[in-house]
């Protein structure tokens, strides 16, 4: 998931960010359930459940805003230790929940194995795949497919885009770009779209194949939205209006023509929108529960579905399971976000956090 940075700096804050950043990692929790109850009812055919997954390339986006937003000027000069401070930085946000998760996905797999599973055989849980997530490299575009902590492939296309972050904002820190910016994100975008048509993608999904070229272009794009918002020429635009152009478009080019890559400039001008924060939307996403909802965001996209796969495990390995209602589904989809929700908030306030805490703290920062 991805924008999992902190959307403060000490002149402004941007909370309609943050929120934005809980109902995307939201969304993406629906994609992922509709597995479980969605296919078969008809639900599954809605364009909001079937393009759930599109709530990562918003991550994507708003990542790159977010980084420049916070660190764009510690690289006005590069040097190693600022290049160092952001590593571990970085390091102190994502790793701590990444193992875990890691932790909780090898414990899952021995635990098959003990029902019954094959050891062998089981390309998700390769030796070589287990060392490639230990260290993020699994999705940068040479794995066989998926593995362990699925949801990891875009931490780890993320943590690509950090490694090449301060050459990024070293280009970027002197521009003063306004509308020149925001021809730059677009041209980024559109590189994306002509890039997946010449690969045959008809869409932006894509997960450890290509999905570092679909983060490169959606992180750069982001960032060259941030140089356009921080120049201050735009500030006389009717942001109000454009708030709610953004959201109909995002909502049209999704739900009515189905176009993933129609949605990439309406979330472009979404997320400059809001952190303009002159419009009822941005208002709204910036209400303390939306607000909280996106601090704990990155715990919730890590842990919802391995918790959803362990709390369907009796059904899977169960009668129940290939003779179960749509009713008994529903129910024990309920009962699993319930335990979806109780364990975001126990990896954030437990795992998350404090360990983010102790490493900066460890670092002296």
């Amino acid at each position: 998931m991805s924008a999992i940075v902190d959307v403060t700096k000490p002149a402004e804050r941007l909370p309609a960010l943050t929120g934005v950043r809980g109902i995307a990692a939201l969304w993406v929790v629906m994609w992922h359930a509709r597995t479980h109850f969605y296919a078969g009812t008809g639900f599954s055919d809605i364009a909001f459940f079937e393009l759930a997954w599109y709530g990562v390339d918003i991550f994507f986006m708003l990542s790159g805003f977010i980084l420049c937003h916070v660190h764009l000027q510690d690289f006005r000069k590069m040097t190693w230790q600022a290049t160092g401070a952001f590593i571990y930085l970085r390091f102190s946000r994502i790793y701590p929940v990444h193992l875990f998760t890691l932790a909780i996905v090898v414990a899952f797999f021995f635990f098959t194995v003990a029902l019954g599973k094959p050891m062998d055989g089981r390309p998700r849980f390769g030796l070589d795949l287990f060392a490639a997530n230990l260290f993020l490299v699994q999705s940068w575009g040479w794995a066989p497919n998926e593995s362990w902590n699925i949801l990891a492939w875009s931490i780890s296309t993320e943590w690509f885009m950090y490694l090449l972050f301060p050459l990024i904002a070293y280009l970027l820190s002197r521009l003063q770009w306004g509308v020149r910016a925001l021809i730059c994100a677009a041209l980024s975008l559109l590189l994306l779209v002509v890039s997946f048509r010449l690969l045959g993608l008809e869409s932006t999904y894509s997960t450890y194949h290509f999905g570092v070229i679909r983060t490169f272009f959606s992180f750069v794009a982001g960032c060259f939205v941030y140089v356009a918002y921080r120049s201050g020429k735009l500030e006389s635009w009717p942001w109000r209006a454009l708030e709610w152009i953004s959201v109909v478009w995002l909502l049209s080019a999704l739900f009515f023509w189905r176009s993933s890559f129609a949605a990439l400039p309406a979330v472009a001008l979404l997320i400059l929108s809001l952190a303009m924060g002159q419009g009822a939307v941005s208002r709204f996403i910036g209400l303390r529960p939306v607000v909280y909802l996106g601090e704990i965001s990155y715990s919730l996209y890590m842990v919802h579905m391995i918790v959803l796969e362990l709390c369907f495990l009796p059904l899977d390995y169960t009668r129940y399971g290939i003779d179960a209602s749509p009713a008994l589904s529903l129910a024990w989809l309920c009962m699993s976000f319930l335990v979806v929700a109780a364990t975001t908030l126990w990896t954030y306030n437990h795992v998350e956090k404090p360990a983010r805490i102790y490493l900066r703290r460890l670092a002296g920062r």
